[in-house]
């Protein structure tokens, strides 16, 4: 049961994390330390998403903006920070049977646009 491996899950996806930030790739991070992060995604913080998203498209990698403007329920003036993390955003690959090597590629292949 797939349930069971969470915590083996957990742990990977902390991993994943890991390889990204020390790659020094920009991410968003927790903000308090009362809390432990899930990294359910890993987002990654850039000028340019198109440039971000086609480049690993292109090297068969897919990643995607985590929230997309229309996703924003309210006037984007009321919430200027929602608006810009939608702008300037990628959530990267995280998922538990992704190797270290892919997650070290896919780093050296956004590292110029974080």
């Amino acid at each position: 049961m797939q349930l069971d491996r969470l915590p083996e899950f957990l742990k990977y996806r902390q991993q994943i994390f890991d390889i990204y930030n020390l790659a020094g790739l920009d991410l968003l991070k927790k903000s308090t330390v009362s809390h432990e992060t899930v990294h359910y995604r890993v987002v990654m913080r850039c000028s340019e998403q198109d440039k971000v998203i086609n480049k690993l498209n292109e090297n068969g990698i897919c990643a995607i903006v985590p929230v997309e403007q229309f996703e924003l329920l309210d006037v984007s003036g009321h919430y200027p920070h929602s608006m810009a993390l939608a702008n300037t955003t990628v959530s990267l690959p995280a998922y538990p049977s992704l190797q270290p090597e892919v997650v070290k590629r896919i780093a050296s292949i956004v590292k110029e646009y974080s």
